[in-house]
Parts: C-alpha cells; sequence; structure tokens
C-alpha cells in the first residue's frame, strides 16, 4: 500500500498501523472473510480509530452477520443493500446527526460590518489557533476549525486559557473590543493548511473534511505545540478598539 507523507509522527503512526493490522490478523485467523472486510485500504490513520477489544470478535459470533456493503433502500418489512439482496430488519439504527465540520451550523453569528460567520467561511470553516476571526470581535471558539487532535481537554484549556487572557486585557486595558489581524490569520491557515495536506486525513474519504473536501478539523501535531503557540501567537495577532458612548 503506498503511503503519503504524514505531517507528524511518520514512524509512531508505521507502528500504530503495525500494531492494528496485527491484532486484525490475530483476531480473525479463522476467518479470512472477515479479515478481508474489515481491513483498512487507507493509511492510520485516515479514519477515526475506535479502541476496543469487544468490537471484532462480536463480529464472529453465530447471531451476528457483517455485510460490508452500502444500504440502497428500505422496505416495509426491512433493507436493501447496494448488491439488491433484500434483509428482514426488527430495527434499524440511523446515526445521521454527525457535522464535525459544519460548525456552529445552528448558531447565527454576525461580524461588525454584517456578514455572517458561515459566509464569511463560504464551506470551509477555518480560525485563528481555531479560536477566533477576523472582523467578528469579542468572538471565541472552543474546539473550532483545525483543533481537533490528541488530548481534547487538553486543547480546550489551552483555548479557554486563550480567551481569559483576551479578556483581561480588555479589562486591564479598558478596550471594548479585541479582534485579531486578518493577516495573521490568512498565515496561520496557509500554514495549517500546508500540514494537514501532508497527512492520511487528505487523502482519506472521511468526517474531518468540508463538503468541498478541505480538512477542516484536524491539528496534524502534538498539544505540547499547541499549546506553545496559543501563548506566543496570542497578543501579537491582536488589535483593539475602544467605543465612545
Amino acid at each position: 500500500m503506498e503511503r503519503p507523507p504524514h505531517a507528524a509522527g511518520h514512524q509512531g503512526e508505521c507502528r500504530a498501523e503495525a500494531i492494528c493490522r496485527c491484532y486484525i490478523d490475530r483476531v480473525f485467523k479463522d476467518r479470512p472473510d472477515l479479515r478481508e472486510a474489515v481491513t483498512p485500504t487507507y493509511p492510520y490513520p485516515g479514519k477515526r480509530p475506535v479502541l476496543a477489544s469487544t468490537f471484532y470478535p462480536a463480529l464472529k459470533k453465530e447471531n451476528v452477520e457483517l455485510v460490508p456493503t452500502a444500504v440502497s433502500s428500505v422496505t416495509r418489512t426491512g433493507i436493501v443493500d447496494a448488491d439488491g439482496v433484500g434483509r428482514a430488519v426488527d430495527v434499524i439504527v440511523m446515526a445521521t446527526g454527525f457535522q464535525p465540520s459544519n460548525y456552529l451550523a445552528r448558531l447565527p453569528v454576525t461580524g461588525r460590518d454584517g456578514g455572517t460567520l458561515q459566509e464569511y467561511w463560504a464551506g470551509e470553516p477555518h480560525a485563528y489557533l481555531g479560536i477566533t476571526v477576523p472582523g467578528f470581535p469579542n468572538f471565541f471558539m472552543l474546539y473550532g476549525p483545525g483543533t481537533n487532535g490528541g488530548e481534547i481537554v487538553s486543547m480546550l484549556e489551552n483555548q479557554a486559557g486563550y480567551t481569559v487572557r483576551a479578556v483581561k486585557r480588555m479589562m486591564r486595558e479598558r478596550v471594548t473590543a479585541v479582534e485579531v489581524r486578518r493577516r495573521f490569520e490568512a498565515v496561520w491557515n496557509r500554514w495549517l493548511d500546508r500540514q494537514v495536506a501532508r497527512t492520511s486525513w487528505a487523502t482519506t474519504n472521511n468526517y474531518f473534511k468540508a463538503t468541498t473536501g478541505k480538512v477542516v478539523t484536524q491539528w496534524p501535531y502534538a498539544n505540547s505545540q499547541y499549546r506553545a503557540l496559543v501563548r506566543v501567537l496570542g497578543r501579537v495577532s491582536e488589535t483593539t478598539r475602544r467605543r465612545s458612548y
């Protein structure tokens, strides 16, 4: 399998992929049909890895059948798969509500020039450090675009710290608005796009991508590196204003 270059942790990802493939081979050593069906054809971790010790063994139970084809239609008594095979079913579980790349889809946010956040993004969500957007003063996001990766709680703590420091600056300097400079966000987004384009996420069909095909959710480096960048790049990227009443 040809492997694209990864932005970070290439050797670690190779080892992790080898461990995963060995595990699949071990669990399904007596079921080559299942082994073939569940073995990914994309490089690790192109899709979100699921850590579980019971899922794969459950596929081998006598009362379980894995159908590795999509559902094409639903009838009054069951479902029909993409191969045209019909199956009677009692319950259909439809997991259709997860939209990780559709940020703030139900929360209208209007900037100082009257445009909305969705209009500014034009289908490709992006933000400086994944937290703030030019033209939208005093607006901060936690777990925004380009910040999914590693220990999520740590990422949230770093983002909350960034926001608190910005608010404290407003109080200390008696300003009414703080906003990221547009050129800082533009440079940040170009840099992050280049890093993510080198990962397996960019070459895999996954839910990290916007409808345009661009990966918009992921952070490709360590949490410690993100924490350092958030601390160093905060104030230097900001502009403030004071409104007269």
